[in-house]
């Protein structure tokens, strides 16, 4: 038939039809009216589907009111594809769609509960080894790797052997969170405390909890730069809100 009006429903759309024509009963040829319609559609603007769908509903079909309009939209642009052009949704957008979140729920300053999920280190490399400077403890006599702050090496040529074993992870660089949205967390080392921290082993351990806010959102990576420090989290200068 040249639409997509289902069979079911094409003795409305014939009633349509035959309506806009404003044909009498008597002569009204359906199917005529139909291709008569089909050439001028715009005859269907002025016919009350409402009254239609409640005389239908009278004759027990049921609420047919979205029925018929879809008919007279069909009618009027065979085919046609009604919805929206797709647009990819922009890197903030599929944030959002993903994490079930918005920019009221979620935002730069917003105090966060996080799970400590690791430690970042970074590998020391060529000249950096060379240059090494083990420390030795007079109290406990043991070395220590400056690097990543082993402190238990019995003799110095082991601290030497534990960096040719490329058993140092390095230096440590921040911390690694898991959000309660599935996103990443990170607290770089200078982040984590108002004082110095050398080692963050110290304040955290991976599978705690902790109070953090967010200092950085990264749509495209779905990651977040937070920070630690007790006064951005106290923030008396209302810096964050």
């Amino acid at each position: 038939d040249g639409s997509r009006v289902h069979p079911e429903t094409y003795e409305w759309a014939r009633k349509m039809a035959v309506d806009a024509l404003e044909y009498d009963d008597e002569d009204a040829n359906p199917a005529g009216a139909l291709e008569e319609i089909l050439e001028s559609p715009e005859r269907l603007k002025d016919l009350d589907l409402d009254a239609f769908a409640e005389e239908l509903e009278r004759q027990g079909f049921g609420n047919k009111c979205v029925t018929l309009y879809d008919i007279r939209a069909e009618l009027n642009s065979r085919y046609k594809d009604l919805r929206a052009p797709y647009q990819s949704p922009s890197p903030e957008k599929l944030f959002d769609i993903l994490t079930k979140e918005t920019p009221e729920t979620f935002y730069i300053g917003k105090l966060i509960m996080a799970t400590v999920s690791g430690i970042n280190h970074r590998k020391p490399q060529g000249d950096q080894l060379d240059q090494a400077n083990p420390v030795r403890n007079d109290e406990t006599g043991l070395w220590q790797c400056p690097f990543c702050l082993k402190n238990d090496f019995p003799e110095l040529s082991e601290v030497w052997n534990h960096f040719d074993a490329g058993g140092c992870p390095g230096k440590a660089t921040g911390v690694r969170l898991r959000l309660d949205n599935g996103i990443s967390g990170y607290i770089h080392i200078k982040n984590l405390s108002d004082k110095h921290v050398a080692n963050p082993e110290e304040r955290v351990t991976p599978g705690q909890m902790v109070h953090r806010r967010v200092i950085r959102i990264e749509v495209d990576r779905f990651s977040v730069e937070c920070t630690s420090k007790s006064s951005d989290l106290a923030d008396k200068d209302h810096e964050w809100r």
